[in-house]
């Protein structure tokens, strides 16, 4: 299993004869006639694989949040005819939205719309998903025996100054989530590290660690502060958590896992 990570939570991976893209969006867009960057004061540089034109590539996209999703991944069908699109049904694309942005309509039929809690099967490969305490979905997806979980932004977030039922509430959604994934043993997991976050910073984290069953944990969404992956492993509490944790350091790195 090959891994590209492209940038914040958007990662590449080669598995078997297919491809996995998960919450790609492109670090930049034109605004009157110059590039920019996509998301102000992050200046995201990571570049997605190039492949054969055969490739059977799955793009999947947990929800709408601009550092989640790009309607970029669409004019990929151009370059990858055999491409699929796995997007919860809470995004809806109509007609009009591709025409209006130059794009072949006919994408809309290489869609795949899941729901929060749905197990489908596509061209052999097996996903599941799991509702996120912010927006759309987590993905559990399986092939050839391996398992790659994506978190999307299903996570414990607990934002100091929120009111005490909201916090009761992401706790809740995020436990009984993660009840429902230690089901399963994972082989690579994407799973979020905030830097934003203040007090229980790293509660997700560790719920995960603790609850879940998964050989190789790469932290993702740190905002380009990638120092938070070291500081995580070296707690003093870290013990056996740490050895699974893959170092994230910069943009396009590539991990090989023989799992």
């Amino acid at each position: 299993m090959k891994v590209t990570f492209i940038h914040h939570s958007s990662f590449c991976v080669e598995l078997g004869d297919k491809v996995f893209v998960f919450d790609y969006f492109n670090g930049t867009r034109t605004k009157e006639g110059r590039q920019v960057d996509a998301i102000p004061e992050f200046h995201f540089q990571g570049r997605m694989p190039e492949f054969k034109r055969e490739q059977e590539i799955y793009v999947f996209a947990s929800h709408r949040h601009q550092d989640h999703f790009d309607p970029e991944i669409f004019r990929w069908m151009d370059q990858y005819p055999s491409i699929r699109y796995i997007l919860p049904k809470q995004m809806k694309f109509n007609e009009n939205y591709f025409v209006k942005r130059g794009m072949d309509p006919g994408v809309r039929e290489r869609i795949v719309p899941v729901d929060l809690t749905e197990r489908v099967t596509v061209d052999g490969v097996e996903i599941e998903t799991f509702v996120s305490t912010d927006e759309g979905v987590a993905y559990l997806v399986g092939y050839e025996g391996k398992k790659i979980y994506h978190a999307g932004d299903l996570h414990w977030w607990h934002w100091d100054g929120e009111p005490q039922a909201v916090l009761e509430y992401q706790e809740k959604v995020f436990k009984h989530e993660m009840d429902r994934l230690a089901e399963h043993t994972i082989d690579v997991a994407f799973v979020v590290l905030d830097s934003r976050l203040t007090t229980g910073m790293f509660w997700g984290l560790d719920y995960f660690m603790d609850k879940v069953d998964a050989k190789h944990v790469i932290p993702m969404h740190l905002w380009q502060r990638y120092e938070l992956v070291r500081q995580y492993k070296e707690l003093p509490d870290a013990g056996h958590r740490k050895e699974r944790i893959v170092e994230v350091d910069r943009e396009n790195q590539v991990w090989e896992f023989h799992t």
